[in-house]
């Protein structure tokens, strides 16, 4: 799989942890695990930090390799994963040690840009670990050296950079804990990480680097001070927050129930009295019609036959009638007028339910005002917590320091001081305009590379599913083309001839 050195030469694998070297291996055992024959548990779901070292025999290291390497739930490597080990070292520039001579590949000496994703930078104190365990020689490699003589010679550090240049490249969660990266640190250890590497630097003056360490511890008290006060006041305004939201939730419920029941109640029994009213109107007038009709037939009967015989009679009969029409001219406006009360009473029911639909409306812009006050004192927290880490921060950026985070696709992001509010607002946006890319098109490729699998939609409106090849360029990546399948790429394509054509 790899090119391999000459046949007097070792090569072997050596994996780092919190603890030092974990796990030390032959590198013909490390390709067994490349080729998926065995896998390493006690990896498993984690990246590995690790080295490929060269040495001779007498224990003499002629060339080593910082790498970096991801196993699955298996602990088992990435079937793709291939480092050009010999050819990285034919590149790299000799280091002079003393009778004997080295070379170091690491992420800042590596002149290939596509290769540094996969190397790293260790610390002073990894490379001591390191020749300590060559010394150690838990794997009896030979200590005859090439002219026949047994040799110890101890292999003196060639880290040339300091450790927090290396440890800033290097993801928190994983890099061992000798080699962490400030970001992680909580403010009393990220001062004892400082002192100690401007201690590790022998131009800078002792005097100079206590007074500094001092202004330092004192600016980190006053900020921890600063710090609780505004948690705790945060934690308060959180809690009252939860409480009126509560409160307004409960509120808003139970408007919502009381409104639903009232309008429901109200049109059920304002249809029903209507209905009731008109149909009883109608009844009683009309039975009252038929018998004011009935009479009305007899008096006219008898009124015309008493009118035939005498003339007062006839006027008589003139005068009942007129006064039987004048009964049912009154009759039918008693009817419109209970007509228009009932009226009347419904345009006084919907004017209650308008005003109650007003009161819910001004508690629901009370409840919009809550949430807006509460995302001002969020963003009063934050400005709070920046303006009391303005002189930290001016302090860290005189000395020169830029955090590095890793982002996938967008590689290893340089942060400097002034841009560390903007990236922890939103990393993502800031990867997405790392790669050129729109925050929705970023975050569409970043589902495919977290889980590369067919998006084509199939019946029943589900998706293929089917795992394909990751796109770790995410400009590369077209939606619609490389999250498909062969079978539906191949789909893909005999359409676009179909249309073509």
């Amino acid at each position: 799989m790899f090119e391999r050195p000459s046949q007097r030469a070792q090569e072997v694998i050596f994996f780092i942890s919190d603890t030092g070297v974990s796990k030390e291996m032959m590198f013909t055992e490390f390709e067994a695990v490349l080729d998926g024959v065995v896998g390493l548990q006690e990896f498993a779901n984690t990246t590995s930090y690790c080295v490929f070292s060269v040495i001779n025999p007498g224990l003499q290291p002629q060339a080593f390799v910082f790498f970096t390497i991801d196993f699955d739930e298996n602990g088992e490597p990435p079937s793709t994963w291939n480092l050009p080990f010999q050819t990285l070292i034919q590149k790299a520039n000799p280091v002079t040690f003393g009778s004997y001579q080295a070379k170091v590949i690491t992420q800042s000496s590596c002149s290939t840009e596509w290769h540094k994703t996969g190397l790293w930078d260790p610390s002073e104190q990894v490379v001591a670990v390191i020749c300590e365990a060559i010394q150690a020689n838990k794997l009896c490699l030979s200590t005859e050296s090439m002219d026949g003589h047994a040799r110890q010679q101890s292999i003196p550090s060639f880290a040339t950079q300091p450790a927090a240049q290396f440890a800033a490249s290097v993801p928190v969660h994983s890099r061992p804990s000798h080699i962490q990266s400030s970001q992680g640190h909580s403010l009393p250890e990220l001062m004892k990480e400082v002192a100690a590497q401007l201690s590790g630097v022998q131009d800078v003056d002792r005097d100079a680097s206590r007074r500094l360490e001092k202004e330092l511890g004192e600016t980190i008290k006053t900020l921890t001070v600063d710090l609780h006060a505004m948690t705790q006041r945060a934690t308060e305004l959180e809690q009252k927050n939860l409480a009126l939201m509560e409160e307004s939730f409960k509120q808003k419920s139970s408007f919502s129930q009381m409104r639903a029941d009232l309008e429901q109640s109200l049109d059920e029994k304002i249809k029903l009295s209507v209905a009731e009213a008109r149909q009883a109107l109608k009844t009683k007038y009309e039975k009252k019609l038929k018998t004011y009709e009935q009479e009305y037939k007899n008096r006219y009967t008898e009124k015309v036959s008493a009118m035939k015989n005498t003339t007062s009679a006839s006027t008589q009969a003139v005068q009942d009638m007129q006064n039987m029409l004048q009964d049912k001219d009154r009759m039918l406006d008693e009817k419109n007028h209970r007509i228009d009360h009932l009226e009347e009473r419904h345009a006084e029911d919907a004017l209650k339910l308008r005003e109650q639909a007003e009161s819910i409306d001004k508690l629901e812009a009370k409840m919009k005002q809550m949430s807006e006050e509460l995302a001002m004192f969020r963003k009063e927290k934050l400005r709070l917590m920046a303006d009391g880490a303005d002189k930290f921060f001016e302090k860290l950026e005189n000395s020169g320091l830029n955090f590095i985070a890793y982002h996938p696709g967008a590689g290893h992001i340089s942060v400097s001081v002034k841009q560390v509010a903007e990236y922890i607002e939103n990393p993502q946006i800031f990867a997405a305009e790392k790669v050129g890319l729109s925050l929705e098109a970023y975050q569409y490729w970043l589902g495919h590379y977290e889980k590369p699998c067919c998006q084509a939609p199939i019946i029943g409106g589900k998706t293929c599913g089917q795992k394909i090849q990751r796109h770790d360029n995410p400009r590369d990546f077209s939606p619609g083309i490389s999250d498909r399948c062969e079978k539906h790429k191949t789909g893909i394509s005999a359409t676009q001839r179909v249309f073509s054509s």
